[in-house]
């Protein structure tokens, strides 16, 4: 039987490995995936500093710097089959330097811009990787937690993942994405960007102060990566946002959250989505 061939978000080709082969992951969600779909350390090669979880199996695999920094010619050394790697994780100039290093691209890069889109990778790993039944699986799970979602109006929200300058998650991206499912009305789409010139093609936008008080969100989200806001943060925040509207200061709810929650997919949804469907309520 012939073996279905599967395009990466560039439409590269990729055909199904055959076992054994080794993995090179340079995205920490996937990596997570990965070990969830059952590849095991002898099966992954190497992976970034950021890959934490799942914690006892990571410590075993090698750590190739970070996803903005990857040690390429350890990578070359490795010599594995695929690399995983992300349009917003990794930079596209070491991309291109590793296929440059191959004849064939073994670079499979992903773009889960949205909750539906890291499913169908999710459906694509477990294609390459001869791992359909887990992944079907966790696809189910993920999928039977949407569905308990209770889709209630949470009001406008806005989700800062940097400060100095302060950095927004749009709607064009996963965590809008998963904001947008359970129920937040995120601030900054694109004709709101396009409107305050903050470049609407751009996902993660520098915002200031004063563009938050002109936008009002009733709740900002800080996320614990990749800046890892504190209370402090949110005190300082709340602070300059009461000097310039201090109504709109007092009043905005500003909340510190994980940002794995929001940011990681594949098989981190599921704790998730269940940690949101506890928080939000099922419909």
């Amino acid at each position: 039987m012939a073996r279905r061939e599967i395009t990466d978000c560039r439409g590269v080709p990729f055909l199904p490995l055959r076992k054994p082969f080794g993995v090179v992951s340079l995205v920490p969600s996937w990596t997570e995936t990965l070990f969830f779909l059952g590849l095991t350390q002898r099966e992954i090669l190497g992976r970034t500093r950021y890959c934490v979880h799942p914690k006892t199996h990571v410590v075993t695999v090698e750590d190739l710097r970070g996803p903005q920094d990857p040690n390429l010619d350890r990578i070359f050394e490795l010599d594995p089959d695929l690399i995983l790697a992300d349009r917003e994780e990794n930079q596209k100039k070491d991309v291109e330097e590793m296929d440059r290093h191959w004849p064939v691209s073994r670079v499979f890069v992903t773009d889960p811009f949205s909750v539906s889109r890291a499913l169908r990778h999710v459906e694509e790993l477990g294609l390459l990787l001869g791992c359909e039944t887990r992944a079907r699986q966790l696809l189910i799970e993920i999928n039977s937690c949407l569905a308990k979602i209770k889709r209630d109006d949470r009001g406008k929200a806005a989700y800062l993942v940097w400060q100095d300058p302060f950095m927004a998650a749009s709607r064009e991206t996963y965590i809008g994405d998963v904001l947008t499912i359970f129920g937040y009305q995120n601030v900054l789409d694109r004709h709101v960007k396009d409107d305050l010139g903050l470049g609407g093609e751009t996902r993660y936008p520098a915002v200031s102060i004063e563009v938050l008080v002109y936008l009002k969100p009733q709740t900002i989200f800080l996320s614990t990566e990749p800046f890892p806001f504190e209370k402090k943060h949110a005190d300082h925040l709340r602070s300059r946002l009461r000097d310039l509207d201090p109504v709109f200061g007092e009043s905005v709810d500003i909340r510190i959250v994980d940002g794995e929650y929001f940011a990681w997919y594949g098989s981190r949804m599921v704790p998730a989505f269940r940690h949101f469907l506890n928080q939000c309520g099922t419909g």
